[in-house]
């Protein structure tokens, strides 16, 4: 009787449960082999970037500007103020700059005592000089509590005896034919002083008895003119014309 199981492989002693597994290439028993074991397939992390949308330009601006308006302090009345009359006096400056000028021309050379003085006389001169003559100027006028007077005007020409006779003789035609045209007329009179190479002619005014339309009369048919100026015009005004016509003048007592 065979005992042997006919489901048992030869090649299997002791198979499950302890059995022994026999090589069959070299019939040596080995061990069963342990299951497979199961691999864990690396998981692999996907790392999604954050997305930076970076600052807000429009935000920025908006933040900027609040903070602008916020730190804003508006000027004070008083500054405003004071901004006022600071630009008033710089127009009020530039505008009266060429009188500054004057004044301080004036004060520094010792001049500016001239406007104090009321009464005495105020002495213009001016070089009216040609290339050929010689021509000077003077003319001076007498006033009182700042009115005008009186004036005599003194106009001395020179020039060379031999080749300005005929210019020299010419002036004092004009001036003896003035002097003649004039004669008998209240508030004026004028003399004619001419010698060898020089003429002086001298016209005094008493503008108290003068008599404008005779004067006017005479200098005009002798072709001469006249400066015209009535009793009692203000010294201040006289001295302005003056100036405006070349002269220097000045006050004094």
């Amino acid at each position: 009787m065979n005992n042997n199981n006919p489901n048992t492989n030869p090649n299997q002693v002791n198979g499950q449960n302890g059995a022994v597994y026999v090589d069959p290439a070299t019939g040596q028993p080995i061990s069963s082999p342990a299951p497979a074991a199961q691999r864990e397939e690396p998981v692999q992390q996907v790392i999604t970037p954050e997305t930076n949308p970076g600052p807000d330009k429009e935000a920025l601006k908006q933040e900027k500007l609040k903070n602008i308006q916020s730190n804003y302090k508006a000027p004070s009345k008083f500054k405003t103020f004071m901004l006022i009359v600071f630009f008033i006096l710089l127009i009020a400056f530039i505008f009266f700059l060429p009188e500054i000028q004057v004044y301080f021309s004036e004060l520094t050379s010792g001049k500016k005592e001239e406007e104090e003085i009321t009464t005495g006389k105020l002495v213009c001169t001016l070089d009216a000089s040609t290339t050929n003559l010689t021509k000077e100027i003077e003319r001076v006028f007498t006033f009182t509590d700042k009115k005008l007077q009186s004036a005599t005007f003194t106009t001395v020409i020179k020039g060379d005896p031999t080749k300005d006779e005929d210019a020299l003789n010419e002036a004092n035609d004009k001036c003896v034919l003035i002097k003649k045209s004039i004669k008998g007329v209240e508030g004026i009179s004028v003399e004619c002083k001419y010698e060898e190479g020089k003429l002086e002619e001298i016209e005094k005014f008493d503008y108290k008895t003068y008599e404008i339309e005779k004067v006017r009369t005479a200098y005009s048919e002798a072709g001469g003119e006249v400066v015209e100026y009535d009793y009692g015009h203000d010294i201040d005004k006289v001295m302005t014309s003056m100036r405006q016509g070349g002269f220097t003048c000045n006050k004094e007592k």
